[in-house]
């Protein structure tokens, strides 16, 4: 199952593009 989008926040305005080389940047990132 392919992932499209991601939730950001609580409403439906809050779903971004899901984009995985992102994803993994912010998530391995020292900030």
């Amino acid at each position: 199952l392919p992932v499209r989008f991601i939730g950001v926040g609580e409403k439906m305005d809050d779903l971004q593009p899901f984009d995985p080389k992102s994803f993994v940047q912010i998530l391995f990132s020292e900030k």
